[in-house]
Formats: C-alpha cells, structure tokens, sequence
C-alpha cells in the first residue's frame, strides 16, 4: 500500500473515540487486516547487485557490485513502468550477473526508491472498518515495491546539479544524480495509473573490521 502523510491522523482530524482506537492500534492491541495481501512469489525475495555511493571504486577489472537484496514484486514494479533490463542497470545501477557482484562491506545498506502504483481503472475497496479509526474502508488499493540503486552509468545517470552534464566516470556520480534520474524515468513512464515514488538515502557505517583506517587521506581538488 502507498504511505500516507503523517498529517492525515491527528487530533484535529479524529473524534476522541478514533484517537483511542489509533492508540490501541499503536500499542498492538488492534491488529490492521489487509484483504488483498500480495503472493508469496510478489515478497520472495532475490540478490542484485549494486555499486555504493559511499565507498570508491576498486581497480579497473575488479568487481565493485555489491550484494543487496530485492522482492520479485519490486522487480516487476519496474517492468510494468516500462523499464527494460537494460535502464534497470544504466538508470538504477543493478546488476543480476552472480559472477559481477560480491559481498558488502559491514554496516551497509543499499539507498531504495519506493515505488507505488495504482492503476487507472482500479476499484475502491469499501468492505470492512480501518483498524486505525473504526472508520468504514474506502481506499484505492496499489502496489508497493522497494528498489535499491547504486551507481550506473555516466550517461544515464547525469551530474544533478549541473543541467545534463555528463559526470566522466561511474566515479563520479553520486547520490543525487543516480535519484534524478530515476525521478526522470518513473514520471516518463506509459504506464497510465497513479505512480509514487519515495527515496531512502543509503547508509554506509564502517565497522571495526572493514578496511580503511589506513588508507591515505585525499587532498582536495580546487
């Protein structure tokens, strides 16, 4: 399901008695039921690989993909926008060779962009009362899919900040430039329903045993 803004549910906006039943739903007392639960083969989940913004890139010939994990669902996601194999590498940086893609360093995780589709002919779901107020159900179902992202391509992947400049090298692209343009991608989409998309920067927190304490520092460039 989309998110919705945190706005929606506040005091202004709920009786006393929907405020209660909110609370009960916090504390786990009122569980939330989903009527239209995705499949199995939707969540499993698969590896990918991708190349981190926040680690430089290894030697010319050495692999630099990372493993992360993604579900078949977020997959199709991107083929149902429309987005071939070939832009799901440029664009979002993936990498579904096993042999191109090694394990991550400790205390990664993968930036992901949330994508949520609603098709345009899809029917409001009316039956049953919200777990989160009481209120009766009427919403318009969708799909949800997290797809991380790395590093692609210099071409597909432009400097964000500069216009269409092209960035020289993979290494040079960062995290903003990777985001446009899938921002550019998602919204130049045929597909005609409703599409959303939310970013989770990625995290990168070195860990005792990863290397770098003694790599040299980098004199900066004016």
């Amino acid at each position: 399901m989309g998110r919705r803004g945190r706005g929606r549910l506040n005091k202004k906006t709920l009786t006393a008695a929907e405020i209660d039943l909110y609370a009960a739903y916090l504390k786990g007392t009122r569980k939330h039921e989903v009527p239209r639960k995705a499949s199995g083969a939707y969540r499993e989940k698969m590896s990918v690989g991708v190349i981190p913004f926040g680690t430089g890139l290894a030697a010319t010939g050495t692999i630099n993909h990372v493993r992360v994990g993604m579900t078949r669902g977020a997959l199709g996601i991107l083929s149902t926008l429309g987005i071939s194999a070939t832009d799901q590498g440029n664009i979002f940086g993936l990498e579904n060779t096993a042999a191109q893609v090694t394990e991550p360093p400790a205390g990664f995780y993968p930036a992901l962009c949330i994508i949520t589709l609603r098709p345009a002919n899809v029917i409001a779901i009316t039956t049953g009362n919200s777990a989160f107020t009481g209120r009766p159900r009427n919403y318009k179902p969708g799909r949800s899919g997290s797809v991380p992202f790395g590093r692609g391509t210099p071409t597909a992947q432009p400097e964000a900040s500069g216009g269409k400049k092209v960035n020289a090298t993979v290494d040079d692209i960062e995290y903003n430039d990777a985001a446009t343009a899938i921002r550019v991608a998602i919204g130049a989409s045929p597909f005609t329903g409703k599409k959303s998309m939310t970013f989770q920067s990625e995290v990168y927190r070195p860990q005792g045993t990863a290397a770098g304490y003694s790599k040299p520092a980098v004199a900066p460039a004016f």
